[in-house]
């Protein structure tokens, strides 16, 4: 009943991080309640590793892609950027032109969450800041309510499951390193100003 609970307090992390525009007065409680009406299940986890060699000291020039701290202590999730692109052509793009300067773990649409580079390890989607604490997911735009539901519920899970995978405790919202909540940060004494 916990990690259920833990789910949805993730729906509306979800919703309130992104206000994705599916409608402007789209609630987190009117998306739990519809998932949860409409039994809306979560897509499953795909893994194509092997694709991302950047994550291997021995190819990206000697980096170090070890979590600081030894593992990741938050999940970043990102919107795409790009409005009617298919979650194929944006790991292609990635994997094939972007992964020396960008890439991030995993990517989710309304019907497949794709991981792509080892959660254990860092990827290069946040900054210098967020890639040495945090897992990273690329959330595709999609353009329909019922579209959003679907990508929500997976995201909410996955994002519940490597909360729990690697201990990271309740979820929490953080902006921005730049304007940190102490009450936020406490766990994280580095992150801290002042």
């Amino acid at each position: 009943m916990k990690n259920r609970t833990n789910i949805f307090k993730i729906f509306g992390m979800v919703v309130v991080l992104f206000g994705i525009s599916v409608s402007s007065s789209v609630s987190a409680n009117a998306v739990n309640d519809y998932i949860s009406k409409n039994n809306i299940q979560p897509a499953s986890e795909t893994l194509s590793l092997g694709r991302i060699y950047n994550q291997d000291p021995k190819k990206n020039g000697g980096f170090n892609m070890d979590f600081s701290g030894g593992k990741p202590r938050m999940v970043i999730i990102h919107d795409v950027g790009v409005d009617g692109g298919s979650i194929n052509g944006s790991i292609d793009y990635m994997v094939g032109r972007t992964q020396d300067s960008a890439f991030v773990h995993s990517f989710v649409d309304d019907s497949r969450l794709i991981t792509i580079a080892d959660k254990s390890k860092k990827s290069w989607g946040s900054g210098a800041w967020g890639n040495q604490y945090g897992i990273q997911i690329e959330q595709m735009r999609v353009t329909t309510s019922a579209a959003f539901y679907r990508e929500i519920a997976t995201l909410a899970k996955w994002t519940a499951d490597q909360l729990i995978t690697y201990g990271m405790g309740e979820p929490k919202l953080i902006s921005s390193p730049n304007t940190p909540q102490k009450n936020n940060l406490s766990q994280y004494p580095e992150w801290e100003s002042g």
